[in-house]
């Protein structure tokens, strides 16, 4: 029996799987120099291309406190130096791994901000602090860990509520609320996905409109037992998966947890509508 052929198809079939991922996904970023970028003059740890001077300079003086929301709320401090980005197009911005419409993304230990319009001095502190919130948990889960450990809803909802509704802006609380009392929500697995992770779009949902949900989600989660929540994060922050940390901070399991926050988000959109009524 001839085995060479098909030694040489699963090479190929192999190479071409390589390549897909590479240039289909994050990884294609890995490389990419950010040596072009300028210190700025307010904080040389936020760094900018050409013509995004005055972005910067919103970005460098919203960052102390955005790093002290953060680490707050985090209960840890930053493990490592922080290093911000500002990239002068969408298109530079995809460069690095994000996609052209993203306000900002975190990879590999790099934080960019993108120039869009929508990135407003007013919007920034919320954005900034968003992406501080997902640099600090890969700082400490590492990039695949916390890709395959931590599911995207709970860092994007924990990012969300760090950033005082940063990444959410477009739906407000009470929209959210009734989206999920009308069944237009999703199930939060334990798990996540090193490539391909879920977003809004796995649900049929908005991104915003997921965002607000998952956020949502996590604050009911710290203001049902903050002790509880702090050892959730405690877990996460020392390498240990969602599944994990939920055993042990929530042992009645996610599934007990998330029955208990739609009925307080049902006895909430009840109690607006009964007052509207009055």
């Amino acid at each position: 029996m001839n085995v060479r052929p098909r030694i040489v198809r699963s090479v190929c079939i192999i190479s071409i799987m390589i390549a897909l991922v590479y240039f289909f996904t994050p990884l294609r970023a890995l490389g990419r120099s950010t040596s072009h970028f300028l210190p700025c003059k307010i904080d040389p740890r936020v760094r900018f291309e050409p013509g995004t001077e005055r972005l910067a300079d919103h970005v460098a003086a919203a960052l102390p406190e955005a790093i002290a929301a953060v680490e707050r709320q985090h209960y840890r401090t930053f493990l490592k130096p922080i290093s911000v980005f500002v990239c002068a197009t969408p298109e530079s911005l995809a460069s690095y791994g994000g996609t052209k419409n993203a306000g900002g993304f975190v990879f590999n230990g790099r934080l960019f901000i993108s120039s869009k319009p929508q990135n407003t001095a007013e919007r920034i502190p919320r954005l900034l602090t968003h992406e501080l919130s997902h640099l600090h948990l890969e700082q400490y889960s590492g990039m695949l860990g916390g890709a395959w450990g931590i599911p995207s809803w709970f860092k994007e909802g924990l990012a969300v509520l760090v950033g005082d509704g940063g990444g959410a802006e477009t739906v407000s609380e009470s929209e959210a609320r009734g989206a999920i009392v009308a069944g237009n929500s999703f199930e939060p697995p334990l798990r996540g996905r090193p490539l391909f992770d879920r977003s809004g779009r796995s649900y049929g949902l908005a991104e915003h409109m997921w965002y607000r949900q998952s956020e949502l989600l996590v604050r009911f989660m710290r203001e049902r037992d903050e002790a509880a929540f702090r050892r959730l994060l405690d877990m996460l922050l020392d390498g240990k998966s969602l599944s994990a940390a939920v055993d042990v901070a929530y042992p009645e399991g996610l599934d007990a947890v998330v029955r208990e926050f739609r009925t307080d988000v049902a006895q909430k959109v009840s109690t607006v509508k009964s007052a509207s009524k009055d």
